[in-house]
Parts: structure tokens; sequence; C-alpha cells
């Protein structure tokens, strides 16, 4: 079997942790961190009665209070106060040490240390360690070498006072060999990092310590370089669970004087996940993300929303693609804002970071205009230098406070469309601004670090909003240099309104990546990375729209085609619906997630694709795509539309226990929409008295199709409908047979819970029904025709009408509505349920109003024949349960006109389209597996085990 090595893109680190460490005057206020923070900034002066004095007290994440401990009490005097005398970076209190040895016969030291608390940073599991630091004694080399030094370290000695066998992790600043620099611990070798030690130079240091591993690594800013340490430095002493920081002094018994250092702003934290650096590999999950909306007031910060967020890590999603545009965050030349900008009031940053903690790398594209600079709207393309110039210092100043949670950056968003570069689409401008971005990019990058390795920020671009194509946008662009300055070449191939049904399917991606590629390769760029950061299909109710289960469906195949078509990151649009309501607003409804409540108070709820997505994440976790097999052209099988695709992990054990394991991914694009009959059954209870008024009344229950979405009662739309009516002083079941309202002779029975079966046929025009309940059954004749003909039949409806003279409210009961749908290849039919288990909500599919999904196309909708005089109220109830108890749906339709009777009703759409179900052939033959594989598969791909598959 062939090996393919498995790259775990969890743990890999970034090229800086963490923007405390680069943090200077150079850039302000782009400085903070999202993690749970314990603090020691000395603020409240020399104390022990306040948390933040010195040598302060319990709280605020202290376990203690600071404490002095010494090598020799006899000898060692240790002096410490919290001054502002000569402060630190940032100004105000800092913590004072001098250490003098008054022995001529040793070397001691002196340590001040402080216990965190563990339940609130956990010391058996990752965490950091910030603070600045000054040295503020020259240390001579008293002979060629001497022991006096400074160390910050852990200890597992809770008296430690410096360096020595029990210390974890340390770092000191020592003179060896003449030479005076900061050194570290690998495991018990003392190791030189070359940074030469300057008196009274204040040093911001990290120390990034994880227990699990027992490893550390570090980093040190000078405020003119930044030092990066080797990662998994090993402990001296591998024990785990040490709360305790240590720093210390020791002075040489040959020096005269004392050791004197101060410190500040001294924080502990747990470690966030750590990001991968350059472009994933092209394992399951490491390549999936999706866009994210800022300018639809969605706050994904925020506490309600964290559990979406979950979902959307969870599911295997590893990338977020979102705009941080010039406009909002530069709103006064030279001055940036991304904590608290006017457009996204979470915060940019803020955002950057809950996206980091989840272990979501941003995707940023910067773009768009600022009438700052004179472009004449936000979106205003840039046309000057001065203009280009001031897009170059955004650039700097957004890749210096990102840099540290390791994003690629986009060049601008879509600007083959007039819409996002004002006043007209121009590739010359475009091209023009595309070496300012990248200089920018690369500046910020790069400000205040040195390090050998450290590599260019990842850039792609254009972002435009279609594929290649000879003589396009993204073709002017490849003429005018554009794969000699970016990383990658991004682009948004949407299909789903294409007028070829057969383009408006996951599967046609195929063809634009196969043409770019050869293009790529024609220039001289044969493996040059390819970026979706945008493409996607829309759950709106318009011709082009998808039903929530197709849409859950195609975001599973998007993914499998971005694995098939070689994509380096493959992000769909969008993580979030643009929009609450509108259904019939396409750009809105493209989201994993359906969005609800007022401005920046949106809660996002899963879509369907959420879970199928996880599903097949999940199952081939850690594997890769190796090769497409063809199933072949025995019908039902057609090789066009069935697809089955081949991933291997080397690391999995095969059913035998021999290291490296195959998946095959299988499904088809054949789909039937199900024109065929369908049954409805449920149960109906009518909860009011329909008094006769006078001879007949108008007051009725109806439940019906129509030709229309908004009906609300039975009307010259109706297709099939049935009702209980009063007609000539008696109350009956009726219904319509064309347009004539027939009797059934069954008498309707208030209080009385009935169960309906309806059969449509809508090929036919036909409908029959039967009815059972009360003191007599009912069988309708069949080939009942239509009131209505016509082709929209994906709707049913329950409804009352409300007599102008009728007092009170028409009150109806339903429950365990169950469909069959038929007149495709499906054995058993399938069809929605409605029991109404979830309750009152829009957040699960067997809610009121509910949410699209398991076949239903919408949700209950409420339609009023006035809204001016009807009243709708629903509530779920189990107070007088229908035939099999629990929950079930009431229904009170009042009308308050007594001039006209109007009608209410709820109705749901149900989905008809469903994959053609087919059966593999054996893919033992055609992969040689030790056993055969046969299985069923539709248009919802199926993952089977392939046992002793060799990868090629």
């Amino acid at each position: 079997m062939k090996t393919i090595p498995r790259v775990d893109f969890s743990r890999l680190r970034v090229s800086v942790r963490h923007i405390a460490i680069a943090c200077s005057a150079i850039l302000p206020g782009l400085c903070s961190s999202g993690q749970a923070q314990i603090l020691a900034d000395f603020t409240d002066g020399n104390t022990s009665a306040l948390v933040d004095g010195y040598p302060g007290a319990t709280g605020s994440g202290w376990a203690s209070g600071w404490t002095s401990n010494k090598t020799s009490s006899a000898n060692v005097t240790l002096t410490n106060s919290a001054s502002s005398a000569s402060p630190l970076a940032g100004g105000g209190n800092y913590l004072s040490v001098q250490v003098s040895n008054a022995s001529t016969a040793s070397d001691y030291g002196g340590a001040v240390t402080r216990t965190f608390d563990s339940a609130v940073v956990d010391p058996s599991t990752p965490w950091d360690l910030y603070f600045d630091f000054r040295g503020d004694s020259v240390i001579p080399a008293v002979s060629a070498d001497t022991n006096s030094d400074y160390a910050i370290f852990g200890s597992i000695s809770n008296s430690a006072a410096q360096l020595d066998a029990n210390t974890t992790w340390g770092l000191t600043i020592r003179t060896a060999s003449g030479a005076t620099r900061w050194r570290y611990y690998s495991g018990s070798t003392l190791v030189d990092t070359g940074i030469t030690y300057t008196t009274g130079t204040v040093y911001r240091v990290g120390v990034f310590v994880d227990p699990q591993a027992k490893t550390y690594s570090f980093m040190i800013n000078d405020g003119a370089t930044v030092y990066e340490s080797p990662t998994g430095i090993p402990f001296r002493n591998a024990s785990v669970g040490v709360n305790k920081v240590f720093f210390s002094a020791k002075d040489d018994k040959d020096h005269t004087g004392s050791v004197n250092f101060s410190l500040d702003h001294v924080r502990i934290e747990a470690s966030g996940p750590i990001l991968a650096e350059g472009f994933p590999e092209p394992i399951v999950p490491n390549i999936n993300g999706a866009a994210l909306h800022t300018n639809t007031y969605i706050d994904f910060t925020s506490t309600a929303n964290d559990p979406a967020m979950n979902q959307y890590a969870n599911a295997g999603y590893r990338f977020a693609r979102f705009g941080v545009p010039w406009f909002d965050v530069e709103r006064s030349a030279g001055s940036y804002n991304l904590t608290s900008p006017q457009s996204y009031i979470p915060g940019y940053q803020q955002l950057v970071e809950m996206l980091a903690s989840k272990g979501i790398r941003p995707i940023i594209f910067v773009g768009l205009g600022n009438t700052v600079y004179g472009t004449d709207t936000t979106n205003g393309g840039i046309q000057t230098d001065a203009q280009r110039q001031g897009f170059h210092d955004y650039c700097k100043a957004l890749a210096y406070a990102f840099r540290d949670f390791n994003p690629i950056f986009e060049i601008w968003n879509e600007p083959n469309l007039s819409g996002f570069w004002v006043p007209a689409s121009n590739v010359d401008e475009y091209m023009a601004l595309v070496p300012y971005a990248v200089s920018g990019l690369r500046e910020g990058w790069h400000l205040g670090r040195e390090s050998q390795n450290l590599p260019n920020p990842l850039v792609i671009a254009p972002g435009v909003a279609n594929a290649w194509a000879r003589g396009n946008f993204i073709d002017k662009c490849f003429d005018r240099g554009l794969l000699d300055l970016v990383d990658g070449v991004s682009i948004h191939p949407y299909s789903n309104y294409s007028s070829d049904p057969a383009k408006r399917v996951p599967e046609a991606l195929a063809s634009p990546i196969s043409l770019l590629k050869t293009e790529l390769a024609a220039r001289g760029k044969p493996n040059f990375p390819i970026v979706l950061t945008e493409w996607g299909f829309s759950t709106d109710r318009n011709d082009y729209g998808v039903s929530t289960d197709t849409h859950a469906k195609f975001a599973v195949r998007q993914i499998l085609m971005g694995y098939y078509t070689g994509l380096t990151i493959n992000c769909v649009y969008s993580l979030d619906d643009a929009r609450n309501v509108d259904d019939n607003t396409s750009d809105k409804h493209y989201g994993l997630f359906t969005t609800s409540g007022a401005n920046f108070a949106k809660t996002l709820v899963a879509k369907p694709a959420v879970a199928k997505v996880a599903a097949l994440n999940a199952a081939l976790d850690g594997y890769r795509y190796v090769q497409k097999v063809s199933l072949g052209n025995t019908a039902p099988l057609n090789n066009a539309k069935d697809w089955c695709l081949v991933f291997w992990n080397p690391t999995a054990l095969d059913a035998d226990g021999t290291p490296g394991n195959a998946k095959a991914v299988l499904w088809t694009t054949e789909t039937s929409n199900l024109t065929g009959p369908y049954q409805l059954a449920f149960d109906f209870r009518g909860d009011s008295v329909i008094p006769a008024v006078s001879a007949d009344t108008n007051s009725n229950y109806a439940i019906f199709g129509s030709l229309v979405e908004n009906a609300s009662g039975l009307d010259a739309n109706t297709t099939w409908g049935l009702g209980a009516t009063y007609s000539g002083g008696a109350l009956q079941w009726r219904y319509y047979n064309g347009s004539t309202l027939t009797t059934t002779g069954v008498t309707f029975v208030p209080g009385t819970v009935y169960h309906i079966v309806v059969n449509v046929d809508p090929a036919a025009s036909t409908y029959s029904f039967t009815i059972a309940g009360g003191s007599t059954n009912y069988t309708s004749p069949t080939g009942i025709p239509f009131r209505a003909t016509g082709t929209a039949q994906q709707r049913v409806f329950f409804g009352a009408r409300d007599d102008k003279d009728h007092p009170g409210a028409m009150t109806f009961s339903v429950d365990n509505l169950a469909m069959q749908l038929s007149g495709g290849s499906t054995t058993p039919p399938v069809g929605p349920l409605a029991s109404f288990s979830d309750g009152l909500t829009n957040a699960a599919t067997d809610g009121f109003p509910g949410m699209a999904g398991n076949r239903w196309l919408t949700p209950w909708a409420q339609n009023s024949g006035s809204a001016a005089n009807i009243a709708i109220t629903s509530a779920i109830t189990s107070t007088a349960p229908l035939n099999s108890g629990g929950q079930y749906l009431q229904i009170n339709v009042s009308n308050s006109s007594t001039a006209s009777d109007y009608a209410g009703a709820i109705a749901r759409s149900f989905d008809t389209l469903i994959g053609v179900q087919k059966t593999s052939p054996d893919l033992k033959p055609l992969l040689g597996l030790d056993t055969s594989v046969t299985t069923p598969f539709s248009d919802d791909p199926v993952v089977v085990d392939l046992d002793g598959y060799t990868a090629p």
C-alpha cells in the first residue's frame, strides 16, 4: 500500500502567536487578547488588602498574594515595592525588586512568586504567560563567567528562589564565555538565544507552556526585534500542574551591591488553538470553510451564538471568509479602529479572536472604498496614487493587527462587478492597486519581527464573481501579472442561476476548475493554488432556490467536489443567511444557518446542511481523495451522473488490522420530481360549535390544496378541498367535486377527533379521501375532479372561516400529519411528518412555525383573508390530546368584522424532489478489494468501507 502521510493541522504553530509580544506604539490601539486572563499590573500600589497591589490579596484569578523566597535567609535581603519612579512600557506602577547577597562564600538568590487559580486557568492544559521585564543592574563578568543572573521560571518547589533541578520551564539572563545573554533550559541543557542583554531595556516576553506535552516555547521582544524560540522545548523537570510563576535574581558572592529588576503587566491565560500556517494539506476536513457577513447585523461573538459557532467548527469547517472594510476601520485618516467600528459593532478584532478560539482560520478580504480618501462611495474603486497609498497603509494596519491569528488575505471582493468598484469595474485600476496592497500586507506582517524563517503572509486575488474565461476580468488580470504578485487565485464560480438545470448542481464545478487549471499551466503555474471564497445554493422560494433538504445534500457534495477538483481552500457561500425572513430574496438565503431577531441580537440556527456536513467529515476525518471510479452505464446507472470517489487514510486500520484504510463515497445527480400521487393523513378536531346563525352559515373548517401560497379558505384557486360546513340547516363534512360542493352525509360533531386520509393525484387532477371518527366512517368516490387544475400542488392548508355573525373564535386542533410521496424510484415512499413534538419554535423542524427541513420546504405560514379583521393565534398543548396523546397544534381564527365573513389558514409547503434510487455494481473487481461491496445510493452521498484497497 502506498503511504500518504497525514499532517495534523490543528497543532502547527503560527509564526508569531500572540499580539502582546509584538505590540508597540507603532500602531496603537490594535493589541488585545480574547482569552480569560489573570492580571498583575500593580495598580493598587503597596498593599495586602487589594488584589492588584504588592504583595496583594487573593482574587481575580490569583490564589495568593505575591510571596518572597530566599536561598539563604541569613545572607539574602529581598526588597520589593510597587513604584512609579521609572515606569516600564505603559507607565504607571510597576514592581521593583532588589536582591542582595551578603555572603562572600556562596552565590545566593531570591525570587518573588505568585500562585494562580487552577479553576480560572488550568495548569494541566496549555497556558501562556506574558510580562514586561527590565534588568536594572549590570551583570558583570566577575571572572570569565559569573553566577549573577536573572531568571523567570516554573518549579515544582513552592520555595524555589533560583533555577535548579526542580525547574520545569526556565529562562535566564546569564554571563557565559564573557557574553551576557538571554538563555533557556532545554531539558537540562542551558541554550544561548544569541540575544544580548542590555541593562535598562524593557523586554516584552511571552512564555507558552504545554504541560500535556511537557514542553514550552517563548518569544522576546526588545522593542526593535522579536526572537522566536524553537517549539517543543522539553521541560527540565517533567512534572505537570505547576500553577506558580517565579521571577528571581541571583547575586554572585563576588558581586558588589545588589541585583535589581523591574516587573510589570504580568498576564496569564489559557492557550487558544494554534492555527496552521501556509495553505492546508488536502486532507479531510482541512480545506473547508464558508463566507460570513459582517454587514448584516449578526454578532457572531455573542454568547447566544456560541453554540452555533461551535456547531460550525465541529462540523469540520476550518476557515471563515469575511471583509474588514476600509471605510469602517479608518474613518479618520491614519487612525484604525478594529474593536469598536461603526458598521460591525461587535468588533473585527473580537470576531477574529472568537474564530481563532474555535480553531477557525480567517480569510480576510481587504477592500472597498473610503470617502476619507475621496472615493465616490464606500464601494468606490481606487483611482489615484493617494488613494492607493492610503489603501497600502490600511492593509499594513490589518496585517499587523491580525497576523498572530495567521489569516489569509484576499484583495477586494468581486472587483469585476461595478457594484463593488464604483463607478465601473476597471481591470487596470484594480491591477494598479494590487502591488500597493501586497506591499502593505507584507510590511505589517513583518513589522517589529526578526525571524530567519518567517514567511510572507498568504495573499490571494482577485475574488471575482465568476470563473475564468478567455478575455474576462480575471484573464486580463493574468495578462497584467497577477500570478507573479499573489500566492493564490480566488474565484466565485456560482452556477445556481444557470439556465441549464444540469449546471445547477455542485458537480458543475468540475468544468470551470479544469479550464482554470489548464490556463494556469499554460501560463507556467501548473500547481498554482485555487481558492474558492464563495459559491453556493440558496434556499429561497424563487425558481432557482432549493429546499433545505436539497441544500444539505448540496453542501456535502460541495465539500466532496472541493477534494475531487483539487481546490486549495473551499469556502462555500455562506455561513449565515443574510436576512431573517423574505423567502423570495435569493441572495439572502444561502446560509448554513438561518437568522432571527433584532439587529446584533440575531441568533443563528443550523439548517440541516450542518449536521450532514458534520457526518461526512466525521466519516472521512484524516482521509485524502485519491481517485474517481466509473460505475458504468448499465441502467439505471449513468456514468455521466453517478459518482464514486475513493478516499484513503494511511494510518487508519483496515478490516484485518493492517494500517491503511479506504472509503468510497457514492451519489448521483439524477433526481425525479414526485409528480405522481401523494397521500396526506392527519388527525383533526373542530373545537368550536358552528351555529346555524341562519338557515346556512359561512362559518366552517376547511382542509385543502391551492394553486396560490397565500390562500386562506376554499375559493376558485382550490384544487382539492373538504370541510365541515352548514348547508340546508345540516352541519356535515362536504367536499368539492369540481366546482360543486358535495355532501358526504357525515354529520360533523365538534370535539370529535377525525382521522382523515386524502389521496391526491396531481397528474390526473383528481383526489379521494376517507374520514374515520364519530359514529360513521366515510369513503369517498375515487377520481373526484379538482376544482382548479394547475402545477402548484406542493402546499397543504388547514383553515377556518369565521362568520361575521359568529361570536368568539373558530378553534381547531391538528396532529399526526404524515405524507407519503410517490412517482419516483422510491422504496418506501417518502414524505414529511408533523407531530409538533418540538413545541412553539422556529428553530426545529417539528415545531410551530418550525423551520424548513425533513422534506418540508418551508415553516408553517399564517394566511389571512383580511389582515385588518382576522386574528390567528396558535398554541402547542397537550391538555386535550388527539388520538395518540402528547403535543398537538391548536389554532384560533377570529373575525372582528361585523360586515363580512373572513377566513384564516395555516399552510406549509413540502418538497417533491428526490434522488433516483440506484445500486452500485460490486466494487470488488473495480478496485481490487478483498470482499464484495455493493450499496444503494441516491442524490444523498453514502460512505462505505473498502476492505483491502491498495492506494494507487
